[in-house]
């Protein structure tokens, strides 16, 4: 669904759930809407794994809901979705 300027609500919902996460420190969003984020900004799964520096096992299995991303990668993922999502990822 669209809202009146033309972006959709999904998208700007979850923009805000990452920027709730990020405020939190903690990563707590579903791996679905992860995936979601990270396809719709262009994002390859290898591109997500050389920016946080980890192995793209890992990225697959954090979006697969396996594993749970912590501390420091965790925070660097939020913050590489929500530039993504705002427009200004790497």
């Amino acid at each position: 669904m669209k809202n009146s300027n033309g972006s959709t609500s999904t998208a700007k919902s979850a923009s805000e759930a990452v920027r709730r996460a990020l405020a939190r420190r903690e990563f707590r969003e579903s791996p679905e809407m992860v995936r979601a984020l990270r396809r719709r900004a262009g994002l390859a799964l290898v591109d997500v794994a050389d920016a946080l520096g980890v192995e793209q096992s890992s990225v697959c299995r954090w979006e697969r809901g396996d594993r749970v991303p912590r501390g420091e990668a965790a925070v660097a993922y939020l913050e590489l979705l929500r530039a993504a999502t705002e427009g200004d990822a790497p």
